[in-house]
């Protein structure tokens, strides 16, 4: 029985969000509170397996007491609740990302969601995850190392390398780390899925570009791949890297859309690396870091069958590594790094084309 507790100002929100959870039988809410100081003491005392938080309470909001209950060696996992779409939010949000939260799940219409049912499936699924999840790895405790060095762009040798990356649960953190690690641009257009709500993919591609060498935005339909140039799926939107005709030549161009979800995702890691493994001319390197699902597996392998090489995060690190495990299963893999290797495993890889 995974034991929760539901942290909301919100009386109606902690009733509603405890009936969705209390619907499971393997789910027991053993406690509701209001503000951030209660939240503290009632984990103290019930020690619950996960607690539910949502971002804006009163005397300490969601970051405060994420980062005090992330402080103790005795640390739980904790599901976010999101109270608004606002810029603000999406920021404190990747902050409690950073601070140890496990997660987030956006409430579907603001503070006051009566329609909470939409996400039942997605609330029940990330909690029975955190129960289980590695707290280890949720703590990230960088060391300090040797910033990574890329290659220069060999002029004349066709289309540059194109990396493509794929994240879920856990993966904020690790992509802001191996970006800014990079101490020179990569030689390579870099596509990136985050598993992420709508509105927060564009503030972390905001938070990633401020650390970069490298210039990271959010994509927008139409767009050219790029040597140094990383692009951000929007949340909601499948990207899809297909050939245009331009000056009586194909070039390489992200599509966005918004076509059924792939494993129940959109954006989908599959939908990108399989189109890109489809039509690109140049060499891939793939990589799947830590999530939950399934959802790369697919694309991993389709990668590995064109010739590209593919890259996967220790399992170990991973703080879910569900989707990790899927590819280790599907197909084989060139490399396993830990986050601190990642930077330094990609570049590698390029500098190898």
């Amino acid at each position: 029985m995974i034991t929760v507790l539901i942290a909301d100002d919100s009386f109606l929100m902690r009733k509603v969000i405890g009936d969705i959870l209390s619907s499971d039988p393997d789910i027991r809410v053993v406690g509701s509170v209001s503000d951030g100081e209660q939240v503290i003491a009632e984990a103290k005392r019930l020690q619950p397996d996960v607690i539910t938080m949502d971002l804006e309470m009163p005397k300490l909001n969601g970051l405060e007491a994420t980062r005090h209950l992330m402080h103790g060696s005795d640390s739980r996992p904790i599901v976010l609740m999101v109270s608004a779409f606002g810029r603000d939010q999406a920021e404190m949000m990747l902050e409690c990302l950073h601070a140890g939260a496990f997660d987030c799940v956006t409430k579907p219409s603001g503070p006051l969601s009566l329609d909470l049912e939409k996400v039942k499936k997605e609330m029940i699924a990330k909690v029975k995850a955190a129960a289980s999840s590695r707290r280890d790895a949720l703590k990230r405790n960088r060391p300090l190392r040797e910033p990574v060095q890329t290659v220069s762009v060999r002029p004349g040798s066709g289309e540059c390398p194109l990396v493509l990356m794929g994240a879920s649960t856990g993966g904020p953190p690790i992509l802001e780390e191996f970006f800014a690690d990079l101490v020179s641009p990569l030689p390579a257009a870099v596509l990136v899925v985050q598993h992420m709500p709508e509105h927060f993919t564009a503030t972390m591609a905001d938070r990633i570009d401020r650390i970069s060498c490298m210039k990271v935005k959010e994509a927008q339909d139409g767009e050219r791949l790029k040597p140094g140039l990383a692009l951000v799926a929007p949340g909601n939107f499948h990207m899809r890297v297909v050939l245009e005709m331009e000056d009586d030549r194909q070039i390489p161009v992200v599509r966005l859309s918004q076509t059924e979800p792939i494993h129940g995702m959109r954006p989908s890691i599959d939908a990108l690396m399989t189109s890109a493994s489809r039509v690109y001319k140049g060499p891939i390197v793939g990589v799947l870091l830590t999530g939950m699902g399934e959802d790369g597996a697919e694309g991993m392998a389709a990668i590995h069958n064109c010739g590209g090489t593919t890259i996967v995060q220790d399992p170990q690190t991973c703080v879910v590594d569900s989707m990790v495990q899927a590819a280790l299963r599907q197909t084989t893999v060139d490399s396993i790094v830990t986050p601190d290797e990642l930077a330094h495993g990609v570049a590698s890889a390029v500098s190898l084309f």
